[in-house]
């Protein structure tokens, strides 16, 4: 496992470095009057696994990979652990500038955590679609999933504002810490392990 996250870092580190440069430079000019939003972070961890696929596919490691001793399982965890691991050293970024320096203000744990699971749950839908559908998910599947956001789920979201997300978001202000932290581990951990099974399953029968 440890070679195959290794080989996951060399193939997109260029692209990392290049996010992560991206991030505090478009972080400092996008901050408003007191904090970098957690929206940068957001975003860039879920167009993580759409370069990592641009890179694999051009260099066509997949077909080397599949060719060593290795379970194709093992194949498919490695790529959520690493956008999992990707996505938390985005936002911890942008969390610990928030918290260092003193023109801006720390970012809220509910803010971070729900930010966090949003790309998480994001994961959770790419990976079964890109394996199911391959490369074409990069064109086809993008196409129908970006009309989608902008059909429906901005729509909700704005729909949502004006009925006060129909008390969800009082529910979740009126949770502990502990109970929110509990609750987003609970969900987004049940989210990725079924969308992990159901990748590993379609993965396996694929053919290179």
């Amino acid at each position: 496992m440890q070679a195959l996250l290794h080989k996951e870092y060399l193939v997109n580190r260029q692209v990392i470095l290049m996010t992560v440069i991206i991030l505090i430079v478009g972080g400092f000019i996008m901050a408003d009057s007191f904090q970098i939003p957690m929206l940068l972070p957001l975003i860039f961890g879920a167009l993580q696994p759409f370069s990592d696929a641009k890179n694999e596919d051009l260099s066509r490691s997949d077909i080397l990979i599949n060719s060593l001793p290795t379970t194709r399982k093992k194949i498919v965890l490695s790529k959520y652990l690493f956008s999992i691991i990707i996505v938390f050293f985005y936002f911890s970024l942008v969390y610990v500038i928030n918290f260092v320096m003193p023109i801006y203000e720390p970012n809220t744990l509910n803010e971070t955590l729900l930010s966090g699971m949003s790309v998480v749950l994001f994961l959770a839908l790419y990976y079964p679609l890109f394996y199911l559908l391959g490369p074409r998910f990069l064109t086809v599947g993008m196409t129908v999933l970006a009309f989608i956001v902008l059909a429906v789920v901005f729509p909700l979201i704005n729909i949502g504002a004006r009925n006060k997300y129909w008390g969800i978001e009082t529910y979740v202000n009126s949770l502990s810490e502990l109970q929110l932290v509990t609750t987003i581990l609970i969900i987004s951990v049940t989210v990725i392990t079924v969308s992990y099974f159901l990748s590993g399953s379609i993965y396996k029968k694929k053919d290179f």
